[in-house]
């Protein structure tokens, strides 16, 4: 069912009119959620693999409603890692060990049309992505996008991040102050 919805919304984003694809408003969730403004919209996670099989650092974007129904904010947390200092943690999975990280930096935006654009071609690349996703062994970048109820859940694990880092920059986060 899963596989059909993906190709379902891969084959509608590839039948619009490029002219009228570039300047059309982004329909950006406005019945999402329309009655619980504290859930999440979208959560986007992506994973480096510069710890090999124990991952590398990471980042987290949460989509959310701002103050009224129509506006969205988004929040980013980057998390840097050392991969000499291992700790063990207990998650949903059970015993989980990952190099030691802590939180170097968070920003708040509002979303803006621009950046709706750039969410829409991020989940655009991640079904992409997930057509030519091979099994990468034990390690792998880790990316990941959903919504709260997870009716919409892609995630890649190996490959490229090339088009997350296109993504980030797409939104002017200035992730690099």
């Amino acid at each position: 069912m899963r596989l059909i919805t993906v190709i379902l919304l891969t084959f509608i984003v590839a039948c619009q009119p490029m002219g009228e694809q570039e300047e059309s408003k982004v329909d950006f969730f406005d019945d999402e959620l329309l009655f619980n403004r504290d859930e999440p919209v979208l959560n986007i996670y992506y994973q480096s693999d510069e710890c090999g099989e124990w991952g590398g650092h990471e980042e987290k974007i949460v989509i959310s409603r701002k103050n009224s129904i129509r506006l969205f904010e988004l929040a980013y947390q980057e998390y840097n890692v050392n991969c000499d200092s291992m700790v063990k943690e207990y998650g949903q999975y059970g015993y989980n060990v990952r190099p030691f990280r802590e939180l170097v930096r968070t920003k708040r935006v509002t979303i803006n049309e621009p950046r709706k654009r750039a969410i829409l071609n991020f989940s655009t690349d991640m079904v992409k992505s997930k057509f030519s996703e091979s099994f990468p062994g034990h390690s792998g970048v880790i990316l990941m996008i959903s919504n709260s109820d997870s009716t919409f859940l892609i995630r890649t694990w190996g490959g490229s991040d090339e088009h997350y880092q296109r993504f980030v920059d797409n939104l002017e986060l200035d992730r690099n102050e």
